[in-house]
């Protein structure tokens, strides 16, 4: 099973996990991510661009601690892209030491998004 499959497959388990959480699948974006990151008991912190945690990235995850960090300045569909995208770390390297970084700009290809996409139900986009 190669990277994409394998995040695919475990947003899936996720979206079944939530459901028999109670966590109610029909939010969509933040709400839903917000939702999901305390059915796991991750902590999830909106903070400065220039918190020092954030090491320069958009978001990071500390898999040790759970705990997700965003910045608080972006939009909320960008935040929720990106928390869900930590939240990948932390189901697919849940025994990861230290850090884990993400930019935004990095996670615009759509191989990136197809896991993603099945926790967050990001649109897809068409007429390009």
């Amino acid at each position: 099973m190669n990277p994409f499959e394998s995040a695919r497959t475990e947003a899936l388990r996720l979206r079944t996990e939530l459901e028999v959480k109670g966590v109610n699948l029909e939010q969509c974006g933040y709400a839903l991510v917000v939702a999901t990151c305390k059915a796991l008991d991750v902590s999830l912190k909106e903070v400065k661009a220039s918190f020092h945690m954030l090491k320069g990235a958009d978001a990071t995850i500390i898999i040790g601690r759970k705990w997700v960090l965003v910045r608080n300045d972006l939009p909320d569909e960008v935040k929720a892209f990106l928390v869900a995208h930590e939240l990948g770390h932390l189901r697919q390297h849940p025994t990861t030491p230290g850090t884990v970084e993400v930019r935004q700009e990095v996670l615009t290809a759509d191989a990136e998004t197809n896991g993603v996409r099945e926790v967050v139900r990001i649109p897809e986009q068409t007429g390009h």
